[in-house]
């Protein structure tokens, strides 16, 4: 995401960026991902950076969704389908910790409020049970 000085997001910038990736025969790009500046984007800049794209190209988006809580998460899902994103990339809260059960719960509670499908992304916190479960639920496409 690129930024202007002040620390806004450069939009003319980021149009530019669509338009290069999008002319380049990219045709899926993740907006909000935790190897770029998704954990510094609140849920409506995320928004608008989805709809962004989706309005000035033909990508399809996929959102990454960093949040601290699940009713953060599903704030961001809704705003980001609202947006035009096709997927979310859900990253489980991390502050507090979560069990198995826990995140189950949460991988759940986001697909069912979005109703978007999910990649879900994290590092290896989870036992192989618990990753296979997520890997059977419908909503869970990666």
């Amino acid at each position: 995401t690129p930024f202007n000085r002040d620390e806004t997001i450069d939009f003319e910038r980021f149009e530019r960026e669509v338009s290069f990736m999008e002319a380049s025969g990219i045709r899926v790009i993740i907006i909000g991902g935790s190897t770029g500046s998704g954990n510094e984007l609140n849920a409506e800049d995320l928004a608008t950076l989805i709809r962004t794209a989706t309005t000035k190209s033909n990508l399809r988006v996929i959102a990454g969704i960093i949040p601290d809580t699940t009713k953060d998460a599903i704030h961001r899902s809704l705003l980001a389908k609202e947006a035009g994103a096709a997927a979310l990339l859900l990253c489980p809260p991390t502050y507090n910790g979560m069990t198995d059960e826990s995140a189950l719960a949460f991988i759940t509670d986001v697909a069912a409020a979005s109703e978007l499908p999910i990649v879900f992304y994290d590092h290896f916190n989870y036992s192989v049970d618990l990753l296979k479960t997520i890997a059977r639920l419908p909503e869970v496409i990666a």
